[in-house]
């Protein structure tokens, strides 16, 4: 059987172009969703996992990305069951994942590491230069 997708977006903001989830109907089931400015999120229900899932799609800022990270965290969305954080966050969190003549360590790198640890989240690495 063929999935039924839906989806969920915001607005462009600046120069973003916008942001959206995309799930299959007929084994999600959506209880709640929200957003803001460069994130959007909902609880769902997935009956193919049998359990409730924390998804939240960010498409995070290239200036004044600590002040946007605080912002997305005082929600409290990562302490929730089962989180999972996806899409361009636009920050690096060491070397391996820098390349190109003019790659560097972001300096906010430690401040990432840290959230990835506070919140029990695990990063993806990279592969063969691909972003993940």
């Amino acid at each position: 059987m063929l999935p039924i997708w839906s989806f969920q977006a915001l607005n462009i903001n600046g120069h973003s172009g916008g942001v959206a989830l995309g799930y299959n109907s007929r084994s999600i089931i959506l209880y709640n969703i929200w957003g803001g400015i460069g994130h959007i999120g909902e609880i769902n229900f997935s009956s193919e996992l049998d359990i409730n899932i924390r998804l939240i799609n960010v498409y995070g800022p290239c200036q004044n990305r600590g002040n946007f990270w605080e912002h997305l965290l005082s929600y409290n969305q990562l302490q929730m069951e089962n989180p999972i954080l996806r899409g361009d966050l636009n920050f690096s969190i060491g070397y391996f994942e820098s390349w190109g003549h003019h790659a560097q360590i972001n300096p906010l790198s430690t401040f990432f590491k840290n959230i990835l640890e506070e919140h029990s989240l695990i990063d993806i690495p990279s592969r063969k230069l691909k972003p993940t």
